[in-house]
């Protein structure tokens, strides 16, 4: 991991060379504060030992001794009890003064410090909101990342690097966008309409491959069109590309998960006598039902190469904000050799490219082995953004990129009604 992947964001390369800088021309330590910056705006624990003892030393108006500075952050570490601090602090602190950190260039190394800084404060604050931990009043929210914001907005009109420049708009544009979802308690992405998963996932984001793994009949189908029809009363544009059910039967599932309607009873209607109470729910699902934005490819035998052009099709009235393609398994890929697990470790990386051109939500429900594993590859777990089992008729979070996992929810497949519920929810 470089240290601009580092998390959370910091530089110790930066932030010695500002410091070394300093070092060597006192000045530049005055302008360093002038320009509002303390302790914080550093990350490693004796990069803020050395700011500390160089402003203890301009306060007294002594000179930036070497000997002085190591003395005097010896005694605020020992004084702070830091656990930040690597290596012996006489060693480090005398090695300042060997960094590449040329006087001319410390408007730059002062602006990169600024600049990580900056989206370091954001990180934590988007941190602390997915935790659910040491959780602000909106108020302070709302004034920490209105001062963030025009800390940040500063930096854009007086950044002289384009580096500077874009990282700031950036962070200007997360900072609103992160402002606005908080004041307005808003989902990160749309509602599965299952709030568990929504509160372990943050919902179906932009950009991100679901896959939904389950044996024969376990409920992988039922999920995924549960997601589906909780996009659909969003106003949602839904395409399913369904390679093993036929649209009339997704439809039939859709209504029995809706309107409470036993789907035995939709799926063989001459068995059974409908009450006018029941007459009356499907008269009204499909009043409702007539305004949804659904697409449904269901010709089966479809390629993943195909997909673009099946999606291309699915568009002609409006771009797809969610697809679905049931299910990975009944799918095929162009592969030159013959290995079912190299086609099914292509055709996952393809749902993922798809999500990313098409900037969606892609869901696909994919079987399971007897030993509860992905049948037939090893190799597609890189791929997905969240990966659901069900076992046992419980749903398992294997994977979930940035957030819980290794966690089974409390949900349990109602068959006759073809969605998952929580146990206390009936």
């Amino acid at each position: 991991m470089t240290e601009s992947e580092s998390i959370p964001p910091n530089s110790i390369l930066i932030e010695n060379s500002v410091l070394s800088c300093c070092l060597q021309d006192k000045a530049l330590f005055f302008k360093l504060l002038s320009e509002g910056v303390t302790k914080d705006y550093f990350f490693d624990g004796l990069c803020q030992a050395v700011f500390l003892s160089l402003k203890k030393l301009a306060d007294e108006e002594g000179a930036f001794d070497i000997i002085l500075v190591v003395h005097s952050c010896q005694n605020i570490i020992n004084e702070e009890e830091s656990e930040k601090i690597d290596g012996e602090v006489a060693s480090r602190v005398m090695k300042l003064r060997s960094v590449s950190g040329v006087t001319q260039s410390f408007d730059k190394y002062a602006s990169e410090l600024k600049q990580i800084h900056w989206q370091r404060q954001a990180f934590f604050h988007a941190a602390d909101i997915l935790s659910g931990k040491n959780l602000p009043t909106t108020d302070e929210l709302e004034k920490s990342l209105s001062d963030l914001a025009t800390e940040i907005q500063a930096s854009r009109v007086s950044g002289k690097t384009q580096t500077s420049k874009n990282m700031a708009n950036l962070l200007e544009g997360f900072v609103e966008e992160f402002r606005e979802k908080y004041s307005n308690k808003e989902l990160p992405g749309m509602s599965t309409g299952i709030k568990i998963i929504d509160d372990v996932t943050g919902g179906l984001r932009d950009t991100q491959f679901w896959i939904l793994g389950g044996a024969t009949s376990s409920g992988k189908s039922a999920l995924a069109l549960q997601m589906s029809l909780s996009a659909l009363k969003q106003d949602k544009r839904v395409g399913i590309v369904s390679l093993e059910m036929s649209g009339e039967s997704i439809i039939g599932r859709m209504i029995s998960a809706s309107e409470g309607i036993d789907y035995d009873i939709i799926y063989n209607p001459h068995k059974y006598q409908l009450t006018k109470g029941q007459l009356k729910q499907m008269k009204y699902a499909n009043e409702r039902f007539m305004n949804f934005k659904l697409e449904v490819n269901d010709e089966g035998q479809v390629k993943m190469e195909d997909i673009d052009s099946v999606v291309a099709d699915m568009e002609r009235n409006g771009d797809l904000d969610m697809l679905v393609i049931d299910h990975m398994h009944l799918l095929s890929a162009d592969q030159t050799e013959n290995k079912r697990h190299l086609e099914l470790s292509k055709i996952s990386g393809l749902g993922k490219a798809i999500a990313m051109k098409k900037n969606i939500p892609v869901v696909m429900p994919c079987q399971l082995n007897e030993d509860g594993k992905i049948r037939d590859s090893r190799a597609i777990a890189d791929d997905p953004d969240v990966i659901l089992f069900i076992r046992d008729g419980h749903i398992w979070v294997e994977k979930n990129r940035n957030g819980m996992r290794y966690i089974e929810l409390p949900l349990q497949l109602v068959g006759n009604r073809m969605l998952f519920m929580t146990p206390l929810n009936p």
